[in-house]
């Protein structure tokens, strides 16, 4: 690469007015740049090796610079104007601005944007400037941006605007929108656009929509809200792990309220099974030992052999753990008669 960086520069020197001047200041920026980046990992190393021996005291951290390379991407913004890869040049500009925190990140942006909306580096420009405004506490500006990058073509990028749009949302305690924007992104994962996907948003979109609906109401915000968007195949995990987080922090009615839905919501389903252990077990935990023997007793019935419940299913297994939970529920409130 070495020998390539000063091939490049020779040319320029030789030849100030060649046409082609634009795209090889754009190729020796490129070089610029993997050059630092390698520059960099090597006095890292370096640095880190003599660290371990004792050996820097006094001596600064390396640290990465792309200074080269902004000024070559400055002189082709300046003195190219039929550069045909100017939106390049913008957007890497842009980006080396904004690894530095320099406020002029966003005008190069902003120029990306205005001047070649139909960069495909425009996506991600969006994304930046989104996340230099969020860093900022300007949440509705980060939002109205996050929802520019989503509606780009890199399912990607999309998922992560989409990610950052909940937490624009959820940090000015708009809980409902936050849910929406972290319902998307488990959508997106959801679609057959998944194998295209280069970030690991998905667990921590789920936990996060999991929150959300809690501060939003609980159960009533879980109904609001896939009422709203539609049946989806993640609901009823959604909702006992909802219960569970109402249980975690001690909140029994809210995880009781849940569980009641959850049954009602999905009465054959296996996890129904699940749902009323959970609600025996709220109750005890909240002293309420009266609800809990009258829904051992209301649940004994539900499970039994012969219900619909117990004909719905298609694994031995959970019928037999049916039978043998209205065994025991209907033993237990015996005991506590007697």
């Amino acid at each position: 690469r070495g020998e390539a960086v000063a091939l490049h520069q020779t040319f320029l020197e030789r030849h100030p007015g060649s046409p082609a001047r634009g795209e090889i200041r754009f190729r020796l920026a490129d070089l610029l740049l993997v050059e630092a980046r390698r520059d960099f990992r090597e006095r890292m190393a370096a640095y880190v090796g003599d660290q371990a021996a004792g050996g820097t005291a006094g001596v600064p951290l390396p640290v990465l610079s792309h200074t080269s390379a902004l000024a070559l991407y400055r002189s082709i913004l300046a003195e190219d104007p039929g550069f045909e890869h100017r939106d390049a040049a913008l957007f890497n500009a842009g980006m080396i601005l904004a690894d530095g925190g320099d406020p002029e990140a966003e005008r190069m942006f902003d120029r990306l944007v205005t001047d070649h909306p139909e960069s495909p580096y425009c996506q991600e420009a969006y994304l930046k400037v989104g996340d230099m405004q969020f860093n900022a506490k300007r949440y509705p500006e980060s939002i109205r941006l996050y929802q520019r990058a989503a509606a780009g073509v890199d399912p990607s990028l999309q998922a992560i605007a989409l990610y950052k749009t909940g937490w624009a949302h959820y940090n000015q305690d708009r809980f409902a929108e936050a849910a929406e924007a972290f319902g998307a992104v488990l959508d997106l994962y959801g679609s057959d656009r998944r194998v295209d996907i280069q970030a690991d948003l998905e667990g921590e979109a789920e936990a996060y929509l999991v929150h959300s609906l809690a501060c939003a109401g609980g159960a009533d915000a879980f109904a609001t809200h896939f009422g709203r968007v539609g049946m989806r195949p993640y609901e009823m995990r959604i909702l006992m792990s909802l219960g569970q987080h109402f249980r975690r922090f001690g909140q029994y009615s809210q995880a009781a309220a849940t569980d009641h839905l959850c049954l009602g919501r999905y009465p054959k389903h296996a996890d129904a099974l699940l749902s009323a252990q959970r609600l025996i077990d709220t109750h005890q935990r909240a002293t309420l030992p009266a609800r809990a023997s009258e829904a051992r007793l209301g649940f004994a019935a539900r499970f039994a052999p012969g219900s619909a419940w117990f004909e719905g299913q298609s694994s031995d297994s959970v019928r037999t753990a049916g039978a043998g939970f209205a065994r025991t529920s209907l033993r237990t409130v015996e005991q506590e008669d007697h």
